[in-house]
């Protein structure tokens, strides 16, 4: 029994050795798989970035090789990274082996292209995807880098890239006078613009820009060039009153340029009362305090029709108001009463007073408004001091026994109602009504009206509005 079972020791071990020979996984060890990180770039003309590429079995296992780029497309080059994971091949001298389990690889886009380079190790290939697109720069060219004021610049697209019918040019202030497009070819090679000025060392970001290497997307990129155009710090032209009073209208005439009709004025912290616009004429009234350089949003240069800009007045005009407001002499009787600025069509005007109120007998301010264009006309009343100060529109005729419109004697604060006028005179009346009848309280106060004259309302809206009004005078 012993011998039987000594005997077929050696057999079982045998066979217990040959089964072993063979793991249950070497298949698994087997096979290379090479692996990029990132698996693809997208880079802008003149970037680099890396990328690692590794081998590894099936299992995982990191595999040593020498890798190689052996096919390298246009629009890019590719290189070992010299500095990566180095070692020590002598004492001193730290260089990178020829072989090793991840090698990393430097790729610099040269044009604008959907390419790819491949990497060989160990009989495998890995193909790895490149788009150069223009995210957020453009290599494109200026025509003229350092254009006169109105000349076309025309801006060509690096190859690989297309401008659109839709693109658009900006500069990076958005808040400033931005390019004119003349048009984009009709192959979108080159747009033509004309350029605001003041631009110093500028780039351009253009819009809707495509490219080869992704179709279907588009771009707002900026322009790798700078480009310079002539300063223009201020318009020129002449201030009527450089120091007015309170009220006092100042008219600026500009020379060498005209004003667009959407013009709109900044001095100081606040915008002025434009009363009247011409084509180079522009009338305002300031607020009381009001002090600086006036600033014109739509002067168009007769050299630059196409921008309308923003320019200041010459650092020699600074304009400055008394903060003082007076008591207009004149305001207790229509005979005497001072003389509200009539707008022009679609322009407003403004008086400031401190009318003698006493808290007592005096409780009327009587202004007179002239109107020469038959129109709507808002009338806006505000005030600082009192409760209540009720508005009303008298015509010449009824003033004398108030026979007036009182759609603006109500609790609001400010009164504000629009009247369809007829050209006649006409008296605005600002009554301290305070907390009701025998009890004025406005003794002090600054009253502010404003006049706002729109084209007429056409009869049929007019005739609807009708019934809304009859509510309210009632």
């Amino acid at each position: 029994m012993n011998r039987f079972r000594y005997g077929m020791v050696p057999a079982f071990a045998l066979l217990l050795v040959v089964g072993c020979s063979t793991e249950p996984t070497d298949d698994l060890r087997e096979g290379v798989r090479l692996v990029a990180e990132p698996s693809q770039l997208f880079l802008q003309l003149g970037e680099s970035n890396t990328v690692e590429v590794s081998a590894v079995d099936n299992q995982g296992n990191p595999l040593t090789f020498p890798f190689e780029v052996t096919d390298q497309q246009a629009g890019i080059e590719v290189r070992r990274d010299s500095t990566f994971l180095p070692i020590y091949v002598d004492d001193s001298t730290l260089s990178v082996p020829a072989e090793a389990s991840r090698f990393r690889f430097i790729v610099t886009a040269t044009g604008y292209t959907a390419t790819s380079f491949t990497v060989t190790a160990g009989g495998e290939e890995l193909p790895v995807p490149v788009q150069v697109v223009p995210q957020t720069a453009l290599a494109a060219t200026f025509s003229n880098p350092a254009p006169g004021l109105g000349e076309t610049v025309t801006i060509t697209a690096p190859p690989g890239t297309r401008f659109s019918a839709t693109s658009i040019v900006r500069t990076a202030d958005t808040t400033a006078a931005q390019p004119f497009v003349v048009g984009v070819s009709a192959d979108g090679t080159t747009i033509d613009v004309i350029l605001p000025p003041n631009l110093a060392d500028a780039p351009l970001t253009i819009t809707d820009v495509t490219t080869d290497a992704a179709p279907g997307l588009t771009f707002a990129p900026a322009t790798s060039a700078l480009i310079n155009t002539p300063a223009v710090p201020n318009f020129t032209g002449t201030t009527s009153n450089l120091t007015p009073a309170v009220n006092e209208p100042v008219t600026v005439t500009v020379t060498g340029a005209t004003l667009d009709t959407a013009t709109n004025l900044i001095l100081g912290a606040g915008a002025p009362t434009i009363t009247n616009l011409t084509t180079n004429t522009v009338t305002f009234i300031p607020a009381p305090g009001a002090a600086g350089l006036l600033v014109i949003n739509g002067v168009v240069l007769d050299a630059l029709p196409q921008i309308p800009l923003s320019l200041p007045a010459a650092a020699t005009d600074t304009i400055s108001v008394s903060a003082d407001i007076p008591t207009i002499a004149g305001t207790e009787d229509p005979s005497t009463a001072p003389t509200l600025i009539t707008p022009s069509l679609d322009r407003s005007s403004v008086l400031f007073d401190k009318p003698a109120y006493d808290n007592a007998a005096r409780i009327d301010a009587f202004y007179e408004l002239v109107i020469t264009e038959a129109g709507a006309y808002t009338i806006t009343l505000d005030w600082d001091i009192g409760s209540d100060i009720d508005m009303f529109l008298c015509p010449e005729a009824g003033v004398a026994t108030f026979d007036c419109d009182f759609s603006g004697a109500t609790g609001a604060h400010p009164e504000l109602v629009t009247f369809e006028l007829a050209p006649g005179t006409y008296f605005v009346v600002a009554e301290d009504f305070g907390d009701g009848p025998g009890l004025p309280n406005a003794a002090g106060t600054t009253l502010q009206i404003n006049v706002d004259h729109a084209a007429p309302t056409p009869p049929a809206l007019r005739k609807a509005l009708a019934p809304v009004a009859r509510k309210v005078h009632k």
